[in-house]
């Protein structure tokens, strides 16, 4: 049998075989785009998490309530995500004076929601609620700061002469205090309270 006649032809045979199976060098190297297509697939590259819309600086009353509620509708932690480590605790009639500083596990957030109104979770000594009920001021300071001012209230009822349900403010009463919010790291933070000294 003549060897040297077969080797030519099967090599002929196999080299289609091998190109299909083995790439070229040129094409076995993918292009940077592909690779970061490729691990972004993976999770090899982290990826900066979505924002939340009520992060965003004009949303700061959506944020507001939110962290008043206590959680957002993802179920995300609001209060502990979202109060630094250190709360300045302010003078409330001149913010420039600081009282004391506390760590964000010592602070109590006074201010709730109960039946779409703004509450203390205490009871009324006003009426037989077993509420109190908050008058709020929720403003923009600046473009990274907004404030809210919360004061007790009582409410009196007025009835439905419009087709909704609406109420008068009857006064106020107590000490005034507020708390200040700042954007940092993409989102709001509570970073200050603002306290009283009124006797």
């Amino acid at each position: 049998m003549n060897y040297r006649k077969l080797i030519p032809l099967i090599l002929t045979a196999l080299i289609p075989i091998y190109s299909a199976n083995f790439p070229s060098a040129a094409q076995s190297i993918p292009t940077q785009k592909q690779n970061i297509a490729q691990s972004e697939t993976k999770g090899n590259i982290p990826r900066q998490a979505a924002v939340p819309a009520y992060c965003t600086p004009d949303e700061y009353k959506q944020f507001f309530e939110n962290f008043v509620r206590g959680k957002d509708y993802q179920g995300t932690d609001m209060r502990s995500t979202y109060t630094a480590n250190r709360i300045e605790v302010r003078n409330y009639d001149n913010p420039s004076q600081l009282l004391e500083v506390m760590r964000r596990q010592d602070d109590e957030f006074s201010i709730d929601l109960r039946d779409y109104r703004w509450v203390m979770l205490v009871p009324s000594t006003v009426d037989n609620s077993p509420y109190t009920r908050l008058k709020i001021d929720l403003r923009r300071v600046s473009k990274d700061t907004f404030r809210v001012d919360y004061i007790k209230a009582q409410y009196k009822y007025t009835g439905n002469t419009t087709g909704t349900e609406s109420e008068d403010l009857v006064k106020t009463y107590g000490q005034p205090g507020a708390y200040v919010f700042q954007h940092r790291n993409g989102c709001w933070n509570l970073t200050q309270k603002l306290r009283s000294t009124r006797r």
